[in-house]
């Protein structure tokens, strides 16, 4: 993962220089542009971790890898989430009824206990052609399949489930629960008629595997499963009218369980909100990939928490972890901090102007060309090496190969002569 993120990043830098390099200006910042390393991307990622740990007003005051690493329990759920966002993007989205409304608009499949988010795509939009069977049965199914045929029970609310989708995930083995628009086509007309009020029994209709559940509290209630029977249990729950102010309502149990286990892709926003990184994006290719990183994050906080069970685990604890890994082989050495620092951290102007080798023009008695010690190489009480070539930039002797290049690329270039180093 993060050598595609290097080499994408170096491959848009150098388009972007290449498209406005007769537009820069003289003292723009894209001038001093290098490509990245494996190792700085590393603590940029580590740098963002640690940035969620304490929330500040700015930054100047501080996908199938899901799948191969977690096996989900038998309860999931599928539901849609929101990236916030608001500037300009054909992938913008209003959803009045969202914590975030503006935003880019994503589906999820997670495990119902934990939060994991197993499965994940962003919505792109409608498609040309159109869609056979619609949109929410295409979401469905693309997310469940990798899970057909192991006996999951998949939990999703009235805004995806249709007869038809129930069809195709019973096909493969895979059952479902959810919450109904009676309005959907393939529904029985005995569920449209249905209305029951609060306190009766609930209207049950069998339809082959499947069974239509209706029935009212506060308001009415249409459920659609193929997991589960018609049986009650009655529910003690507050009353103000009630004498004791609670009073005991017959509930299906199947709109229990679907309560119980449809949160999962919820859990999962709701964790991510503890350590979100703050991050201002203007591109919202970066907003979802910060997102990611933050799901990514919580599968793995959840991975742990899995394998080793009983452990109270610390989620700003995991985060240092994790951020402290990130760093682990990146060289702060020559990294020049803003303003005037100190002598010791200025990076030495040999290290970053052009330099071209060439030869001495003093000369010595009868005509030689002068030499001296190479800067390099040569130690007066180790072994001693003259050379004749100098950097034409810096006017300091050194040897060809290979101290030439140590003495412009290596914060410590020195090194002792020996007889195979000039080969």
């Amino acid at each position: 993962m993060f050598d595609l993120l290097v080499t994408e990043t170096n491959r848009y830098a150098a388009q972007v220089l290449a498209n406005k390099i007769d537009t820069l200006k003289l003292h723009s910042r894209v001038n001093n542009w290098k490509n990245v390393d494996t190792s700085e991307m590393r603590a940029f990622i580590s740098i963002l971790f640690v940035m969620g740990l304490s929330k500040k007003p700015s930054y100047e005051s501080y996908w199938s890898r899901w799948q191969r690493h977690f096996q989900p329990d038998r309860e999931v759920s599928v539901d849609e989430s929101m990236i916030a966002y608001k500037s300009q993007t054909g992938l913008l989205q209003y959803m009045p009824n969202k914590p975030h409304k503006w935003g880019i608009k994503s589906w999820g499949l997670a495990d119902s206990r934990t939060g994991y988010m197993w499965n994940w795509q962003v919505y792109t939009g409608r498609q040309e052609g159109g869609r056979p069977h619609g949109l929410t049965y295409e979401v469905v199914t693309s997310l469940c399949q990798p899970l057909y045929g192991k006996g999951h029970h998949v939990y999703m609310d009235n805004f995806f489930i249709s007869p038809t989708l129930f069809q195709e995930l019973s096909d493969n083995q895979t059952g479902a629960c959810g919450t109904l628009r009676a309005y959907r086509l393939d529904v029985p007309q005995p569920v449209k008629d249905a209305r029951p009020k609060a306190g009766d029994d609930p209207h049950l209709f069998r339809d082959n595997e499947f069974l239509y559940i209706t029935w009212t509290e506060k308001r009415k209630v249409n459920l659609l499963t193929s997991i589960h029977n018609g049986s009650c249990f009655f529910k003690r729950v507050r009353s103000k009218a009630s004498p004791n102010c609670f009073r005991e309502v017959r509930k299906p149990k199947a709109v229990q369980l679907y309560s119980q286990h449809m949160g999962g892709v919820d859990l999962a926003d709701k964790q991510l909100q503890y350590n979100m990184v703050l991050h201002r994006c203007c591109r919202w290719w970066k907003k979802v990939f910060l997102y990611l990183m933050e799901l990514s994050f919580n599968n793995a906080l959840v991975i742990f928490k899995a394998a080793n069970p009983g452990k109270r685990v610390n989620s700003e604890k995991f985060t240092l972890v994790i951020a402290t890994k990130f760093l682990e082989g990146y060289d702060r050495l020559g990294v020049v901090k803003p303003g005037h620092p100190a002598a010791s951290l200025e990076r030495p102007a040999r290290l970053t102007a052009r330099h071209f080798p060439g030869k001495t023009q003093e000369n010595k008695n009868k005509g030689k060309m002068s030499c001296n010690d190479c800067v390099v190489c040569s130690n007066r009480t180790a072994r001693r090496h003259q050379t004749t070539f100098i950097c034409k930039s810096c006017n300091v002797y050194m040897c060809p190969v290979p101290c030439f290049e140590r003495y412009h690329s290596l914060v410590n270039y020195r090194i002792t002569c020996n007889p195979g180093l000039h080969d």
